[in-house]
């Protein structure tokens, strides 16, 4: 059953994001809320935008009713992850990892392009990516335009089909504005300045 409106602020607040879920994109919300099921038509998200406008945070409220509903979610950050996969292949376990991530109803791939990536990054991601494809769905969350993938993963060859399947049963959600930790910070520093 998708999630309704009143359903996603509450996620959000029990994210301590009450005063977040008011500035975010409209079209995060209509996904969320009513516009589809994103879970059961085995769609994908990837949410694109500046640091500290709320990626995370939505990608998180996503999940929760999933987890809620019984449904297998893995989250990891995206450089943890290749670490894993790596640590994995070293190990001659990658075979079993791989199931892993293929089997989740709901997998976060968190921060893509927060830190530099290994040189197999494009390969594994799209091995990732392209086995999950129609099976399940995928959130993504980078700060880096789509434009800018071809250049951090290194292969115009791998991004292109890794960002069709992404795109073809997917939603793409770009958040702008003001980070929301300098926001805060900001807040408590002139709290500070006029307190004292």
């Amino acid at each position: 059953m998708p999630m309704t409106l009143i359903e996603l602020q509450k996620a959000l607040r029990s994210l301590r994001l009450s005063g977040m879920s008011a500035t975010l994109e409209a079209r995060a919300l209509q996904v969320a809320a009513h516009e589809y099921d994103f879970l059961d038509a085995r769609e994908d998200v990837l949410l694109i935008g500046k640091p500290g406008t709320g990626k995370s945070h939505v990608a998180k409220a996503l999940a929760l009713p999933a987890l809620e509903r019984g449904c297998r979610v893995l989250y990891r950050e995206a450089h943890a992850l290749l670490e894993e996969l790596h640590a994995a292949r070293e190990l001659g376990d990658r075979a079993r990892l791989l199931a892993q991530l293929r089997g989740a109803e709901l997998l976060v791939i968190d921060d893509l392009f927060l830190r530099r990536l290994p040189k197999a990054a494009g390969d594994e991601l799209a091995d990732i990516l392209m086995s999950r494809y129609e099976k399940a769905s995928t959130i993504v969350t980078s700060n880096r335009p789509i434009d800018d993938w071809p250049a951090l993963l290194g292969d115009v060859v791998v991004v292109a089909p890794l960002l069709d399947r992404l795109m073809h049963h997917g939603h793409l959600l770009k958040f702008d504005g003001r980070s929301w930790r300098l926001k805060h910070a900001a807040e408590r520093l002139a709290k500070r300045t006029s307190n004292a």
